[in-house]
């Protein structure tokens, strides 16, 4: 569709996409407080990891998709990523990369896959 990404760029990037499928905000919800101000001289700023207070509005503006299709995607990232993390041999076949052989061929003594790599 020719649509550029946020930083105006042709191609869009994994992490970006990421991004947007983990975003809450696109089913309607907001939540406040994922970031917070270490030291307010500094103004430096740092992720929530529970160290302070979040908090979730439900309903807080008109969604753009619906929660089950927002719970669906984050279920597939979450499967995705738990397959990877564990090395699954047999899902990492399965995995369409970007040219035909990709994670198609594995080593036979540590079990990781082959990649394309080119360089300019």
């Amino acid at each position: 569709m020719k649509i550029k990404s946020p930083r105006n760029n042709e191609v869009w990037s994994g992490t970006t996409i990421t991004g947007i499928i983990r975003n809450e905000k696109y089913y309607g919800d907001a939540v406040f407080g994922k970031t917070y101000t270490l030291d307010p001289i500094s103004k430096k700023r740092v992720d929530n990891k529970g160290d302070a207070d979040m908090y979730l509005l439900e309903n807080h503006h008109e969604a753009i998709i619906d929660k089950e299709l927002w719970d669906k995607a984050n279920t597939c990232l979450e499967y995705r990523s738990k397959m990877r993390k564990e090395n699954n041999r047999d899902y990492a076949l399965d995995f369409k990369g970007r040219y035909p052989m990709s994670s198609k061929i594995v080593c036979g003594y540590c079990g990781s896959s082959y990649s394309r790599r080119s360089h300019n």
